[in-house]
């Protein structure tokens, strides 16, 4: 099964880190494995759908190819800034085939999932009900919410404190003129609340926190882009994905030059 990403501008448009990961990512998996989404392709995928690409933002078009090719194929989803320090054949299946799906669960306040890393085999019932949900949402069209006036984002902020899911919910989305930044995670969690079948699957995938994806990203700022070399091993080999950031690249040259020197040994203390 293929690994999709994603850069909107295309590969040679992308920011270094961007392809410096991308490499790694071939290197480790395979150039044929590899399948690079950009600006023309996703438009397609997206009018195919009956969505029209112009109003939404380049994340909310990601978050819609990424279930529509998970939803078409099966496969693997990672973002153009996850960095990988594990070959995926050595963790990832036995993630993946309680449920036939895997995510790195997220446990905060307003949403159970990050979509960053994202795998399934195809036909995935969870996948195509996820999908199905998500595309009906934006056959209206709608505006980010940062086009709102500021009453409706107040609203907004209130939403999310207290039931993120129910944006996705058919009273809210009916009448609903913006979109939240997370919509595709609170479409997840309003099917599971309503679901049985789904949440049964939901709950038969191995619970792994995005947290520990980000530790890295974290050291990296603190120190301003140069961790102790100790630390960065640990951090680096603990975790099998690592999601940086490209607004701030030169914080991460250390540690994607330690993924390259690095391609294909598998970490020490996967989850």
């Amino acid at each position: 099964m293929k690994i999709y990403t994603m850069w909107e501008q295309g590969l040679d448009a992308a920011p270094s880190m961007v392809k410096r990961i991308h490499d790694i990512w071939v290197a480790q998996e395979g150039e044929e494995n590899i399948h690079f989404v950009a600006g023309e392709e996703s438009n397609d995928l997206l009018s195919d759908k009956g969505v029209d690409p112009k109003p939404l933002t380049a994340q909310m078009r990601a978050d819609l190819i990424r279930l529509a090719l998970l939803e078409s194929y099966g496969g693997t989803w990672v973002d153009a800034t996850l960095l990988p320090s594990s070959p995926l054949n050595y963790w990832l299946n036995e993630k993946r085939e309680p449920a036939g799906f895997f995510a790195h669960s997220n446990p905060k306040i307003d949403r159970i999932v990050d979509v960053w890393f994202l795998s399934a085999l195809p036909g995935n019932t969870l996948v195509s009900a996820w999908h199905d949900a998500l595309f009906e949402y934006f056959q209206k069209p709608r505006l980010s919410y940062k086009q709102a006036p500021k009453w409706d984002r107040l609203k907004r902020e209130i939403r999310i404190a207290i039931a993120p899911a129910s944006f996705a919910s058919d009273t809210v989305a009916r009448k609903a003129k913006y979109f939240p930044y997370h919509i595709i995670a609170y479409t997840l969690d309003n099917l599971l609340r309503h679901d049985k079948a789904l949440a049964a699957q939901w709950d038969m995938m191995p619970k792994v926190t995005g947290a520990l994806a980000v530790e890295l990203k974290s050291e990296c700022f603190k120190t301003h882009g140069k961790p102790d070399p100790e630390t960065l091993a640990r951090l680096f080999h603990g975790f099998p994905v690592h999601k940086l950031n490209w607004r701030a690249e030169g914080a991460f040259d250390d540690a994607i030059a330690l993924a390259e020197k690095n391609v294909g040994i598998v970490g020490s203390n996967l989850p």
